[in-house]
């Protein structure tokens, strides 16, 4: 019988920021980006179909199709990789809880937003470009299109909150303010990835009068590329505003315009900026009391915390919008219960094609020995046979019989695989 239980051969990875401290995550993102080629190599070698990687600014997963040997393997090698203080926090998943676990991700059940949409399309993307890059086959590709194609269903058939960008959202009430101002406002954003498209679409909803500075550090080339097919860094986006996409260097070569705000959201993995950039930005204030909000988004920081130290400036960090998270964990709990069914569903619907899948591998291999060992037995038969007894003829006897063999055997195991039977 084909039920929710899947194959332990499934095994996830994954360290989350809610299991860390902000330091330890930090460092973990930044060991994981500078090993991240020998990483994807150590899942590949112990792994018969591929394996999927997805970082967030919340967590890191890898998956793989593995034995038992092949998981203390992969720990062995990363812990190696990147020492076992970080790898003492890893978290693993085998089997059907693993595929739940990675459902409860794609569906936002576990995210710092109950209904964002974000994570389902990194998990989409991530999907797509191991695809494409043929680091991911079946049955693991089977796990993985499983599990967005359940997020879906639970995005359309319960009542997650809806209208939530992402966990960005949860800075509104922080950025609020700047809707009272009765003048343009000027924001300071790095970055051009998704979290610095969504910091846009959140502006968005804060004032149609805005100049927007995107700094990137990107080549020049790049930038005109993205700024031509990009939708979100054009000038239209602000009906009484202007968007300039430039140059990190010009934030420094340049008289600057007097920032109300400023979004950190790039993927480097140290901080950049400074006590010096932010005294840099003040100086063009008029009014010497004038209040500076900086958001760090980037994970790792992209800020030095002792900005925060300077008079008149506030800056917000991830963790904190974690904070700001917990008061959301009625309406998740809630949320699990509803969403829990339409999981399972998929997790029956997955384990069918799996067995399918396997059973078809089981019958070809099954195949390829059994037809290998009666070629290996006719050869045998014909050299005790003394050759001036039509041979030939011997030999298309034989063969009839052991391709009957074969169709025999290939018909028992396709009516147990329509069955369902191991």
């Amino acid at each position: 019988m084909i039920n929710g239980s899947l194959p332990d051969q499934i095994l996830l990875l994954t360290w989350d920021l809610s299991n860390l401290s902000l330091e330890e995550f930090e460092e973990l993102t930044q060991k994981t980006s500078i090993h991240e080629q020998r990483i994807r190599e150590i899942l590949d070698k112990n792994s018969s179909s591929g394996f999927f990687v997805l970082k967030t600014c919340q967590r890191i997963i890898f998956m793989t199709w593995s034995q038992v040997r092949q998981y203390r393997a992969i720990i062995k090698e990363i812990e190696k990789l990147l020492g076992t203080k970080i790898t003492s926090r890893l978290l693993s998943f085998r089997g059907s809880n693993a595929f739940y676990h990675l459902a409860n991700i794609a569906s936002s059940l576990d995210s710092l937003v109950l209904g964002e949409p974000q994570i389902l399309g990194q998990v989409r993307d991530a999907y797509k470009v191991a695809v494409d890059r043929k680091q991911l086959r079946p049955p693991l590709e089977f796990v993985i299109r499983e599990a967005v194609r359940s997020a879906k269903k639970v995005f359309r058939e319960t009542s997650l909150p809806r209208g939530k960008i992402s966990f960005l959202s949860l800075l509104e009430d922080e950025i609020s303010f700047l809707k009272s101002y009765q003048r343009p406002l000027h924001i300071a954003l790095f970055g051009t990835g998704d979290m610095a498209k969504n910091t846009i679409a959140l502006l968005k909803r804060v004032s149609s009068k805005i100049y927007l500075d995107v700094y990137t550090n990107r080549q020049e080339l790049v930038v005109r590329k993205l700024h031509a097919e990009n939708s979100l860094l054009s000038d239209r986006i602000f009906e009484d505003g202007e968007v300039r996409l430039l140059l990190v260097n010009q934030f420094y070569d340049r008289e600057l315009p007097p920032y109300d705000a400023i979004f950190l959201a790039t993927d480097r993995t140290a901080a950049f900026f400074t006590q010096k950039d932010v005294l840099r930005v003040k100086n063009s204030f008029q009014d010497p009391d004038k209040h500076l909000l900086i958001i760090d988004l980037g994970m790792p920081r992209n800020s030095d915390p002792n900005v925060a130290k300077i008079e008149n400036v506030k800056l917000l960090q991830v963790s904190d919008l974690m904070e700001r998270a917990k008061h959301a964990e009625k309406q998740r709990k809630q949320a699990i219960r509803h969403a829990k069914p339409i999981i399972y569903s998929q997790a029956v619907q997955l384990n069918r094609k799996l067995f399918i899948f396997l059973e078809q591998e089981r019958i070809l291999n099954f195949r390829r020995d059994l037809e290998n060992a009666l070629t290996k037995r006719k050869t045998q038969l014909l050299e005790v046979i003394d050759k001036d007894h039509q041979n030939s003829k011997l030999d298309r006897t034989l063969e009839r019989v052991f391709h009957e063999i074969l169709h025999i055997s290939q018909k028992h195991f396709e009516k147990a695989l329509m069955e369902g039977k191991p």
